[in-house]
């Protein structure tokens, strides 16, 4: 289903925490000089195997206040990255005249930090035996003061939503969405309805994953989904013919939105209004978990059908790009056939590669660089790539930055269980 957006949707504040580092300058800087965030880590304090990782390794000390230091410290990894990304979102937007009933907040996080259950690893290692075995007379002793009592609290989605929410005081139309992408995008489109509908006077949108533990490694591993990293950092090659999965990374990222007129009163600054947006599922007969071929086509050509404009008035179209064989296959397929029915070509990119895969902060963060990139009149690099496939060799993918005159861009995120989500973007013109 595709949505115009009649009243105009603006996004009036950004923030990021990725591997690169903190704050939207750092991450557009890095981008701009072609780095990576990826790099070799020992994937936990009880696991010293080294990976390829996108890993955050900046403090996330905040000031908190009193009132609220104590629910603080039941903040997981996640909640922490996502609040951080936000407190630069809102730097500089005024909510003192807004009423918090008034203030919709919609977070997507896809925080696993807990799923290694490292809080039993003091309780297990206090009840070995001589032997190197589990006395379990002993685990049931160790468990009453080795293993954190609020265990349970740090692995609850809601946890991070309701103390972001108290921070902010947003406390009006809200949801919490719990998985990867592309529920990110899924946020973003809640917040414009809320918006659209009267719901609400500005929205907060923050997407938060952390998802590099050693037990989601090993699952991911084992469906095929990451890189198998032969030529390192390198290895995240989205699009290219010799991609083989990617390289997973957490970060944080947040974009606050509002309906034009309001924040041109408030003398808030615009980043670039989002114009319409297009939400896609399909069920799938086999037993799979790849993305539908043509769903990405549906939702390139609902967005271009419901906002009527030409194909042609697009700078660029920015991709999933997970650097999966068949993922990247089924994007390239139906770009390939957008442009084979409109009879026109324009460059497509993919931004994961700079950071690692940041599953529902990625969602955002594609966003962001790729509106930092159209307000400077450029279009984004592909980080890694070299050739595509012979059926595609065609498809203009971007191989360096490249000058634009254009005003719009496409923004699509696709996820497990058949999803895809996009957006028509638009630079500021203020």
């Amino acid at each position: 289903m595709a949505i115009n957006y009649q009243d105009r949707i603006v996004i009036t504040g950004i923030g990021l925490l990725t591997p690169f580092g903190k704050g939207v300058k750092d991450n557009i800087s890095a981008l701009f000089d072609f780095k990576t965030g990826i790099n070799l880590h020992q994937i936990s304090q009880n696991n010293e195997e080294l990976l390829y990782l996108g890993k955050i390794t900046d403090s996330l000390a905040i000031d908190i206040p009193k009132s609220l230091s104590g629910q603080y410290k039941f903040l997981n990894r996640g909640g922490q990255i996502g609040l951080y990304s936000a407190i630069e979102a809102m730097a500089d937007i005024d909510i003192s005249a807004i009423p918090p009933e008034d203030r919709a907040f919609f977070l997507a996080t896809g925080d696993l930090s807990n799923t290694g259950c490292e809080f039993m690893y003091p309780a297990n290692k206090a009840a070995l035996d001589k032997d190197n075995k589990i006395d379990y007379k002993k685990l049931n002793k160790a468990g009453l003061n080795k293993v954190n009592p609020f265990f349970l609290l740090d692995s609850i989605a809601n946890n991070p939503f309701s103390f972001i929410s108290s921070y902010f005081e947003f406390m009006g139309d809200n949801t919490s969405i719990s998985s990867l992408s592309p529920s990110g995008a899924l946020a973003i489109e809640l917040a414009c309805r809320s918006l659209k509908q009267g719901r609400s006077s500005i929205a907060l949108v923050i997407g938060s994953t952390t998802w590099i533990n050693p037990v989601s490694l090993y699952e991911m591993q084992g469906l095929g989904l990451l890189s198998r990293c032969k030529e390192g950092a390198k290895s995240f090659k989205p699009l290219d013919r010799f991609r083989d999965g990617f390289i997973p990374a957490e970060g944080g990222a947040s974009i606050v939105l509002e309906k034009e007129q309001s924040a041109i009163q408030r003398g808030h600054k615009i980043y670039g209004s989002i114009v319409s947006s297009s939400c896609q599922c399909e069920t799938m007969s086999r037993d799979t978990i790849s993305v539908p071929e043509m769903i990405t086509l549906n939702a390139i050509d609902g967005l271009i059908k419901s906002s009527q404009k030409s194909i042609d008035d697009f700078a660029f179209i920015c991709l999933h790009g997970s650097g999966s064989k068949k993922g990247d296959k089924s994007e390239l397929e139906s770009v390939k056939n957008i442009f084979e029915k409109y009879n026109t070509r324009i460059p497509i990119c993919a931004l994961k590669s700079y950071t690692g895969h940041m599953g529902c902060a990625s969602d955002l963060f594609d966003i962001i660089m790729s509106l930092q990139f159209l307000n400077q009149n450029k279009i984004p690099k592909t980080l890694n790539f070299e050739e595509a496939e012979r059926q595609f060799i065609n498809l203009p993918i971007t191989k360096s930055i490249i000058d634009t005159d254009k005003s719009l861009f496409i923004s699509i995120s696709n996820g497990l269980g058949n999803q895809s989500v996009a957006f028509i973007i638009e630079k500021a013109n203020y």
